[in-house]
């Protein structure tokens, strides 16, 4: 590969920059060095930068010989890193967008005599003095067959440095940091495929590192290494015998006396095994072909397995942030035994606007409640499935998640803690699993959208102002909440369509303003037959909706709530049926 940047200058200003790349990033090594004023290096490095500043690369054919052409993008920019003073940075603009060449004013920039510069792409704005740039490859993701578009985001350029004398050009030839593989698979069967790994059993896929540009030639110091590499495949679907064109960008690495092995993966975890080869020198601006399956060629392994400790999530910024934080292995996956091991959320995604589902939370098994505020103000998030061991959702765990209507409770929770769903607008019927015992303050206040609630045979206590203002209930049913005894302050306020209400016997406290302004109630039943229920302060603060009492606490209950005397009707059981009356009122139930 030949790529040269050049600097004009007269005395110590520049004059103008030139940066050419040849198209010819082919399957030899192309690695040379010139010893002349205009110097040129290949190097085996690769750096990061910006999603936006990209080249772009074309695979091609001419003459039966195969490369990849390079161009630049209009977003790329150029960083020139002197080995003393500040960086400077050369956009590359529309003005040579789709060319493999670029020449630049230098600006007035000032090169000393002496000096050394060193030049990378794409650019880094964070950090004008930076001198070891992050790099890694991390999500890559292919999204249909035969595309290569996913390699513009991972192409990074960088030279050996360059010595200003007394010379009026600096010329810099740029190379590819990494290398290309290529792999050509024929499906064994028909499948959807989410997944490509490489795995090496002892050399290393770096995953993260730094790109020292301080010293004589660019190194990498390697922060984190793992043997596995993962390309992340966009469902793509293919018949068996159909050919799959995957492309992967990868670090240089000698690989002379390892074998390493590709595992293709389905969306039912299927996963087809071929080892690759043991004899290659993979080196920088190179790219590799490996054919697999077909006749005459090497056939994937027989063997089909399973692959339930990876798992699959359908949101990608909700993978990026599990990964940053619980992929303990690096390997660019994560697996049941690390989600599994995860005890506390903490507040990684807490006021994120983008996550949008994660069913996927079913595997945290580790986590025994969803912490505090864990997805509060998550706007856009629609899809939650709580793991099975979790007994508490903290207060405010999905406070504000407006757009949140498919959501999977345990059996075995415990509490719903205040404001744990507050503000959840869209949430449509709410079911409650059986073992909830408590539901707080303000949990569900404000559903919207909420039509109708079962409540859990185990409960005990509805906070204050739990479902107040869900003006879309229409009914509640307590028909197997047989241990509940509290409802609390405003617990119902305002829910402005419900019908009817059915206590359950177990119940001894309705607190003030448990009901008020449901203007629509018809019938209010109270069954407890050994005591009268204790009633607050406008807990049923509705039209005439009729309340109805065992036959025997009919007048103990008139003379304890005289505001509600008129209203009060007799509830008698007899032969498994319901009859009630009341003398001083019309009609019946």
């Amino acid at each position: 590969m030949k790529h040269s940047f050049f600097l004009f200058f007269v005395t110590v200003v520049i004059g103008s920059l030139t940066v050419s790349c040849s198209s010819d990033l082919t399957e030899e090594t192309n690695s040379s060095e010139q010893t002349i004023q205009r110097l040129h290096v290949s190097i085996d490095e690769m750096l990061p930068g910006d999603a936006e500043t990209r080249a772009n690369l074309e695979y091609k054919e001419s003459g039966g010989k195969r490369s990849f052409d390079f161009t630049w993008a209009a977003d790329d920019v150029l960083g020139v890193f002197p080995n003393e003073g500040a960086q400077a940075f050369f956009p590359i603009g529309e003005e040579f967008a789709g060319q493999n060449s670029a020449d630049f004013d230098g600006g007035g920039w000032a090169l000393k005599t002496g000096y050394s510069y060193s030049l990378y792409c794409p650019y880094d704005y964070g950090n004008t003095e930076k001198t070891a740039i992050p790099l890694n490859y991390l999500n890559q993701k292919q999204m249909a067959n035969n595309d290569y578009s996913h390699l513009n985001n991972y192409n990074y350029f960088s030279s050996k440095q360059a010595i200003v004398a007394t010379g009026p050009e600096l010329d810099f030839k740029v190379g590819f940091v990494g290398s290309i593989f290529w792999f050509i698979f024929t499906v064994p069967e028909d499948g959807t495929f989410t997944k490509l790994r490489l795995v090496s059993d002892e050399i290393p896929f770096i995953r993260t590192g730094y790109l020292d540009i301080s010293g004589e030639a660019p190194t990498v110091s390697e922060e984190d290494e793992s043997t596995t590499m993962t390309l992340k495949l966009n469902n793509i679907t293919a018949s068996a015998g159909e050919v799959l064109n995957l492309y992967m960008w990868v670090l240089p690495r000698d690989f002379r006396g390892n074998m390493f092995r590709a595992e293709l993966v389905t969306d039912d975890m299927r996963v087809y095994t071929v080892n690759l080869t043991d004899r290659l020198n993979a080196v920088s601006g190179t790219f590799y072909s490996f054919a697999r399956g077909g006749a005459g060629q090497v056939q994937f392994d027989a063997e089909v397995g399973k692959e339930p400790e990876y798992i699959v999530f359908e949101d990608e910024e909700v993978e990026k942030i599990c990964l940053a934080n619980w992929d303990t292995n690096k390997d660019d996956v994560l697996d049941a035994a690390e989600a599994a091991a995860v005890t506390d959320l903490g507040g990684v995604f807490n006021n994120n606007t983008i996550i949008a589902s994660f069913d996927e939370l079913k595997y945290f098994t580790g986590l025994t409640e969803i912490n505090q505020d864990a997805f509060s103000n998550c706007s856009l998030l629609h899809t939650v499935t709580i793991p099975d061991n979790v007994k508490i959702i903290r207060e405010g765990a999905f406070l504000c998640c407006s757009s949140l209507y498919y959501l999977t409770l345990p059996e075995g929770l415990e509490r719903i803690d205040s404001s744990a769903f507050n503000a959840c607008i869209n949430m449509g019927a709410i079911t409650i699993p059986n073992s909830v015992e408590y539901i707080g303050d303000f949990s569900y206040y404000q559903s919207r959208n909420a039509a109708w609630v079962d409540l859990p045979s185990e409960l005990i206590e509805i906070g204050e102002s739990a479902f107040s203002h869900s003006t879309p209930i229409s009914s509640v049913d307590f028909a197997e909440s047989e241990k509940l005894v509290k409802i609390g302050k405003e617990a119902f306020y305002a829910c402005t369509t419900m019908q009817e209400v059915v206590f359950p016997e177990s119940l001894t406290t309705i607190e003030e303003g448990a009901f008020e302004h449901c203007w629509n109630l018809k019938k209010i039943v109270i069954p407890k037959e050994d005591a009268i229920v204790s009633i607050g302060e406008g807990a049923f603060d509705v039209s005439d909706c009729p309340i109805y009492v065992p036959a025997a606490l009919l007048s103990d209950y008139k003379d304890a709530y005289p505001e509600y005397e008129s209203r009060f009707s007799s509830l008698e059981s007899q032969d498994g049926g319901t009859v009630i009356s009341n003398p001083d009122m019309q009609g019946g139930w």
